[in-house]
């Protein structure tokens, strides 16, 4: 009851801020949190928002409690991801990436990779047998897995920021090792993309 009441405060709270269109706000997205976005509509307690550099495919209604303030510090025109993007051009940042994949029409998310550090990466969770080592070639910008279970799978990665779903954000393509086609040449459903989020998979 106690919890109940607590989401209930929580969701009043929100619908009490009166976001208007065309405002500015942080809106939830499975597997990326609360990220920039511009409300296109209000209803009552929902709100129909528009993710920043997004497709308007993905705009959605939400309630008040999936929409909140854009902090005043925080920059409208660059997310977290594109500053990563900026400040590690040639090399991945460490931290947590959602992978997603495309499940017939949608891209949908699949799990969650970190890098824990330079040479070591994890899958799901935690668990050892989720854990692997990693090299990194800065100058084919690959990630050659040595252990662990994107190595099982025979798997590498290719790391960049600009081209085939990364929009500007840090990205891996993962895909079969022997691969070597260009990104943009793949089908659709052929590979993972892992997006990095800096505030963590949520």
């Amino acid at each position: 009851m106690k919890t109940t009441g607590l989401i209930l405060v929580a969701a009043l709270c929100a619908a009490a801020a009166g976001y208007a269109p065309g405002e500015h706000v942080k809106a939830y997205f499975p597997g990326y949190g609360f990220i920039a976005s511009e409300v296109v509509e209000a209803r009552g307690a929902e709100y129909k928002v528009h993710y920043r550099n997004w497709s308007e495919k993905y705009d959605k209604w939400l309630q008040a409690d999936k929409v909140k303030p854009l902090p005043a510090a925080e920059d409208w025109k660059k997310t977290a991801e594109e500053i990563a993007a900026e400040k590690f051009a040639d090399t991945p940042p460490l931290g947590e990436y959602a992978v997603y994949q495309m499940n017939g029409p949608n891209y949908s998310y699949q799990y969650t990779l970190k890098l824990k550090d330079g040479s070591h990466y994890s899958v799901y969770d935690e668990k050892a047998s989720n854990a692997g080592t990693y090299q990194y070639d800065r100058p084919s910008r690959t990630l050659r897995f040595v252990s662990g279970p994107y190595a099982n799978h025979g798997w590498a990665g290719t790391y960049y920021t600009k081209g085939r779903n990364a929009d500007g954000r840090p990205t891996i393509c993962i895909r079969e090792a022997s691969d070597k086609r260009a990104i943009d040449d793949a089908a659709n459903g052929a590979y993972q993309y892992a997006h990095y989020r800096a505030s963590g998979v949520q």
